[in-house]
């Protein structure tokens, strides 16, 4: 493994589990200095993932994700409130809405770029349309989502906000793709006779 692809699973990591950072670093550090270390990680993020171009998510999206990380990370350090820090799932799940319900107006959604990235072979022509009923099943869970978290932000103690965003937000987008998984394979079994 290369130090490039080692620190970008470094980053992906830290901000896989950003909840917890945000709980942990705040018991040592200020708001301005969490937020400097936040700013610091998006905006490597956004170096590292210019070049590559073996992510299954658009550049595009990458860098919006990034650029809201980066944002966020400022308001942060500018205001000198942690709610700012505290918002940042809530800008993740409407960006990904954001992303999703653009791309329904494409000429491929998402899911069916993701599907198309992905497949060895050609897709089948009820690919487009059930793709399509994911996307926006996809966008349902992101607006539902962004509603907890920010609830969870503004309303509820830093323990509460990091357990819903850093688990049982995590929790749901398994069950999530768990269960999209098992209709795919009722869909290719009915659409495969």
């Amino acid at each position: 493994m290369s130090l490039r692809s080692l620190t970008t699973l470094i980053i992906a990591i830290a901000i896989l589990l950003y909840p917890f950072v945000i709980f942990f670093g705040i018991q040592f550090l200020s708001v301005q200095g969490l937020s400097l270390i936040i700013l610091c990680l998006f905006g490597l993020r956004a170096i590292f993932n210019h070049k590559n171009d073996h992510s299954i998510m658009p550049k595009y999206a990458l860098f919006t994700l990034s650029g809201i990380g980066i944002a966020i990370s400022l308001l942060g350090m500018l205001s000198l409130n942690i709610i700012f820090i505290k918002l940042y799932p809530v800008a993740m799940n409407l960006a990904f809405l954001g992303i999703f319900v653009t791309s329904l107006f494409a000429k491929e959604n998402i899911i069916y770029q993701f599907a198309k990235k992905t497949s060895r072979q050609p897709l089948p022509h009820f690919v487009s349309a059930y793709t399509r009923k994911v996307t926006i099943a996809w966008c349902v869970f992101f607006l539902l989502n962004a509603l907890v978290s920010c609830y969870s932000a503004l309303f509820s103690s830093l323990h509460v906000w990091t357990i819903y965003n850093g688990l049982i937000s995590y929790i749901l987008i398994g069950a999530f793709f768990v269960c999209e998984f098992v209709v795919r394979i009722f869909i290719k079994r009915k659409n495969s006779k």
